[in-house]
């Protein structure tokens, strides 16, 4: 998840204090996830449930994933 939306796959040196992640909340109920590397934000829609948000991030994560290795062929 870290990657979804800062683009690395690690922390930077003094962890999650110097990354400064920024979390924004979307009220498009029927909206997915959103991760803006440039800017290290992550955009989640307001959900009926977790386990709803939990599915969604799956698949949008899974789908930028397969995207990812599709562009490096």
């Amino acid at each position: 998840m870290l990657r979804f939306f800062t683009g690395s796959t690690r922390l930077p040196i003094g962890g999650w204090t110097k990354l400064k992640p920024e979390l924004a909340v979307i009220e498009d109920l029927g909206a997915y996830p959103i991760g803006r590397t440039c800017f290290n934000k992550l955009s989640i829609p307001r959900n009926n449930s977790l386990q709803e948000l939990e599915e969604k991030l799956k698949l949008v994560i899974s789908n930028s994933e397969i995207a990812e290795r599709i562009d490096r062929e």
